[in-house]
């Protein structure tokens, strides 16, 4: 069975001949949402055009990286007080678990609590999560992952 995008064709205007549509890559400027021209034309002619301007598309790249940086680094210097002021108020919220999590580190670090893999997927890269604070080192062992998603609400344990 053949899907509706298969049926329609399209004439590449590089090398000519008629082919399915889906050998086009999308464009939506274009009337009918494809380029004007096939993926193998156009891998042709910009594998062409890397190799005739090497050291312009170089040069071009890095001055995208360093404005890009430069924006980066603006954008966080901008945002930098906010986001200690709302680490201060969280610390100074929640002392309680900070306290915690320094005691769980050091009962790993002396060797009393050991770091098991994450309880879903078995990953050896795991953070602890305690259900209740007022038992240190009850923990249950998950990866990044499934710790955010414990926390959003989409895993049940």
């Amino acid at each position: 069975m053949t899907t509706y995008i298969e049926q329609i064709n399209k004439a590449c205007t590089e090398c000519e001949t008629v082919k399915a549509i889906a050998k086009f890559h999308r464009n939506k400027r274009n009337k009918d949402g494809y380029m004007c021209i096939c993926i193998e034309c156009r891998f042709e002619y910009m594998s062409k055009y890397w190799d005739n301007n090497r050291q312009r598309s170089r040069d071009n790249a890095k001055i995208y990286e360093t404005k890009r940086c430069r924006e980066d680094e603006d954008y966080k210097k901008k945002r930098q007080g906010d986001f200690k002021a709302r680490a201060l108020v969280w610390k100074q919220n929640n002392k309680d678990k900070i306290r915690v999590h320094k005691r769980v580190a050091k009962a790993i670090k002396s060797g009393r609590l050991v770091r098991l893999p994450c309880v879903v997927c078995d990953d050896p890269k795991s953070n602890g999560h305690h259900e209740d604070y007022s038992k240190p080192f009850d923990v249950i062992w998950l990866c990044r992952s499934h710790h955010v998603q414990l926390h959003c609400g989409t895993l049940i344990l």
